[in-house]
């Protein structure tokens, strides 16, 4: 799969130094689970590498010393919780142009076996540590699709699965 550091993140080891960039460079930071991080994917198959190429690519974006650059902070298994904390632990200082959100179904699927209070008064889940130890997790629920953001919070929709 490629390079990935200490934390799990498939970015440069000098990925801090983007948060001093010239106002020309363009920065993307990409959040989610599996879906983000490319999990079966070389470096430049990877979700991140392909849009970094293409906004490179793209004639709205040329111009003198304009440079982007596309950072990859998914995890295999992550939820919007763990993309907020993510974005604020890692990202935040960057301070990026464009976060995106790119998720699967581990929201959904979290949902289904999370605490049926934490989903209808928080509007959220979390992924537990062992899902098999979960009394809920052969029952139908609620799922908490999430649409929020680290810079847009609060965006989530609860659906029924049977």
């Amino acid at each position: 799969i490629g390079a990935v550091d200490g934390m799990g993140f498939r970015v440069p080891a000098d990925y801090h130094l983007l948060a001093e960039r010239e106002p020309s460079h363009l920065l993307v930071v990409v959040l989610g689970g599996s879906s983000a991080f490319s999990l079966y994917c070389d470096d430049e198959s990877m979700f991140s590498a392909v849009l970094e190429r293409r906004l490179s690519a793209a004639p709205e974006l040329r111009g003198p010393g304009l440079k982007v650059s596309v950072l990859n902070f998914g995890v295999p298994g992550q939820v919007v919780l763990n993309q907020t904390l993510t974005y604020l632990l890692f990202a935040e200082r960057l301070r990026p142009d464009v976060v995106i959100g790119h998720d699967g179904i581990n929201d959904c699927h979290y949902g289904l076996i999370s605490d049926p209070g934490l989903l209808k008064d928080d509007q959220g889940t979390h992924r537990p540590i062992d899902p098999r130890r979960s009394p809920r997790s052969r029952r139908a629920g609620t799922c908490a699709v999430s649409t929020a953001s680290p810079m847009s919070p609060g965006r989530t929709s609860l659906a029924s699965v049977n």
